[in-house]
């Protein structure tokens, strides 16, 4: 599989997994709307060559790769990616977390332009994508496609990856799945901080309790911040993005027959965390839905109240 690799899309994650990405192959081509974070990412990679459009990278590129926040941008991204000449010997790979159908959408028109198409996401937060920490989720083409692909990311990107096989579907809603465990570790955590504030316990000690209890990543990260009370900068995803995938979450359950009543409980503690945040909601991490929590218990919002 060629070398010549492209990169669209450098948010909080897209930054950190195409920097990877140039440090163990050695250059790459990089586009992004907002013009000004690509030259920010040139002037500490100079091996990134910026584009000022996506067909411009496109013709550069046989391997793409595209980071985006949401399925409308995304769409709109491959709608510019299939609408120059041939994809013929090029592999588009979408690494965003998107409704299943969308990802079918997207092989669809990739298909449709001639190339191949894979879907990618990816589990593990920002500070796991700097490190290359991440799990990646493989799926689309061909078992071969797959397989040289998974030498692109693994190790520049990834720690490991999961191959699910041809069906683009499969991989966009295993990482559903993955998010849906982490909103409901945050759900839980949010709905015992809240218990244990209530009935006085400090939050700084139920820490260190989870600490050795449930020393697992996640447990840790979120308890950290809900024990804190600290929402910035995000540690995961802002309020906007995390109400995208629980409501992406949602809508599968319900279309599947599914009853996901913490997933319920998330959404709400969530949706009045956001309205909590107002203008600073997409600076502040969703582990936030504590706030709701904390006010549907008739504590303040923010903890400045009582001691940690």
């Amino acid at each position: 599989m060629s070398s010549k690799i492209g990169f669209i899309g450098l948010g909080a994650m897209g930054v950190c997994m195409a920097g990877n990405l140039i440090s163990h192959h050695g250059s790459l081509n990089i586009y992004n709307r907002t013009s000004s974070k690509a030259d920010a990412f040139k002037a500490s990679n100079q091996n990134a060559k910026v584009h000022n459009s996506v067909s411009s990278l496109v013709a550069a590129s046989d391997i793409i790769f595209n980071s985006t926040a949401n399925d409308e941008a995304a769409l709109s991204i491959f709608r510019e990616i299939t609408s120059n000449g041939s994809g013929e010997g090029r592999v588009v790979v979408d690494m965003s977390t998107l409704y299943p159908d969308t990802t079918a959408d997207l092989e669809r028109m990739v298909k449709a332009w001639g190339g191949k198409f894979c879907c990618v996401p990816v589990m593990g937060a920002p500070h796991a994508a700097k490190t290359a920490g991440l799990i990646a989720i493989i799926s689309g083409a061909d078992a071969e496609t797959r397989e040289q692909l998974d030498k692109v990311i693994v190790p520049a990107i990834a720690k490991a990856s999961v191959d699910v096989g041809d069906a683009v579907r499969t991989g966009a809603t295993l990482k559903l799945l993955g998010n849906f465990l982490v909103v409901g570790i945050i759900e839980l955590l949010a709905e015992a901080m809240t218990l244990a504030t209530k009935t006085g316990v400090p939050r700084s000690t139920f820490y260190e309790m989870i600490k050795l209890f449930l020393p697992a990543p996640s447990f840790i990260g979120y308890s950290r911040t809900t024990s804190e009370m600290s929402f910035t900068p995000t540690t995961g995803l802002n309020i906007p993005l995390g109400q995208k995938d629980v409501g992406h979450i949602s809508r599968l359950a319900d279309e599947h027959g599914v009853e996901a009543p913490s997933l319920r409980a998330a959404k709400r503690h969530l949706d009045i965390a956001q309205e909590e945040a107002g203008e600073r909601a997409g600076e502040v991490d969703w582990s936030s839905l504590v706030v709701g929590a904390r006010k549907l218990a008739g504590l303040g919002v923010w903890g400045d109240e009582e001691k940690k």
